[in-house]
């Protein structure tokens, strides 16, 4: 049992959070509600209010809705910011596991299992931090935790972006929700071949229009895109952005790309980089394991094992999270298209053969 209400009035996050979940599986849109396994949202001129039922969920969502700023007092430096509200609802630990988590406790009732207090979570990058101010009440099994975020100091551009990019939303649930450390079944998504960028509203419309390109055309309402579709799993999206069109490459499947498509996609999108990407999430992975047969090594993050073998390998031991990724340069002059696609098509089959491997191997 966990359900996470969170409303923004940022409305402008929109476009962002559509795209997100335009690109997840098992989405479903109907008049002003999305839904995606785990999430709900309904969508409002004035409003977005999520309904979350996975920690996961919110650990994807929760980020993608801060934004950075520049510092009133120091315009130089900029800090992260987000007025979104969030109320969860879920099956309480046991009130003695909760109480030493606790910053203060605002009342106390052992006998009739009842406990209000708050405490804090905090994620940092150099001087700057997001603090989440989190309001506890505890009655038998249920706890309600009412969460608001604050922003602490300021840094330069780079590191107020990092900042963002650390929260890890569940470190506040640990404190005191029963199920979230209950780990799922495994789930994999990818390899996929991704890339995003924006062009000119000329360039997106000759794309559209050249007569090379073997797709179907779709127009999205729900998601406010144009798409060409090559096969399920296979497209390229647009949305209009401020005059210009921004754009989404997704192949799920790499013999879609050939190298005639690849030379009109440079040509039009300007592309100079493609992204091959898989993740495996829920996935528990003995050390020894990872080490002696995956050929994984210690990273310098606390959590993280890393390998490199023709695409880099990142798994969190902490969050059962492995990630793999590889990017493809095609900047360089006079580079043979076709040599270029078969090394995607190899990387693609490889990763897919690493991923059966660590299913393999998973506890």
């Amino acid at each position: 049992m966990l359900k996470i209400e969170l409303l923004t009035r940022n409305v402008s996050k929109k476009a962002d959070i559509l795209t997100f979940l335009a690109n997840q599986s098992g989405v479903q849109a109907s008049g002003t509600v999305v839904e995606v396994p785990g999430l709900r949202l309904e969508i409002s001129n004035d409003y977005l209010l999520f309904e979350i039922r996975s920690w996961d969920r919110a650990d994807q969502i929760v980020p993608l809705l801060f934004s950075i700023r520049p510092n009133v007092y120091s315009p130089t430096y900029y800090e992260p910011y987000s007025e979104q509200k969030l109320l969860i609802t879920t099956r309480a630990r046991p009130i003695t596991d909760i109480i030493p988590e606790l910053s203060a406790i605002e009342h106390l009732n052992l006998e009739n299992s009842e406990l209000a207090g708050n405490f804090e979570v905090k994620w940092r990058s150099r001087d700057v931090a997001v603090l989440a101010r989190c309001y506890l009440m505890v009655e038998g099994e249920v706890a309600v935790c009412r969460v608001k975020f604050e922003t602490i100091n300021r840094e330069t551009e780079y590191y107020a972006r990092e900042c963002i990019e650390n929260i890890v939303f569940h470190h506040v649930l640990m404190p005191f929700c029963a199920d979230f450390i209950r780990m799922e079944e495994p789930s994999v998504s990818g390899p996929y071949i991704e890339s995003s960028g924006k062009i000119s509203l000329l360039r997106c419309s000759q794309l559209i229009n050249n007569v090379n390109i073997q797709a179907n055309l779709e127009y999205l309402p729900e998601t406010d895109e144009i798409k060409l579709v090559f096969s399920q799993n296979n497209y390229i999206s647009f949305r209009e952005q401020s005059g210009e069109s921004s754009y989404n490459v997704y192949f799920f499947e790499a013999r879609v790309l050939t190298s005639e498509l690849l030379s009109l996609l440079c040509e039009f999108l300007d592309l100079t980089t493609l992204e091959i990407k898989a993740q495996m999430q829920n996935i528990i992975i003995d050390p020894n394991q990872l080490v002696k047969e995956l050929g994984f090594q210690k990273d310098h993050e606390f959590y993280h094992f890393s390998r490199n073998n023709g695409f880099r390998v990142v798994y969190n031991i902490k969050l059962g999270l492995l990630q793999l990724e590889k990017n493809i340069d095609l900047t360089e002059l006079n580079v043979d298209r076709e040599f270029v696609v078969n090394s995607i098509i190899a990387i693609h089959g490889q990763m897919r053969e690493f991923l059966s491997k660590v299913k393999d191997c998973a506890v």
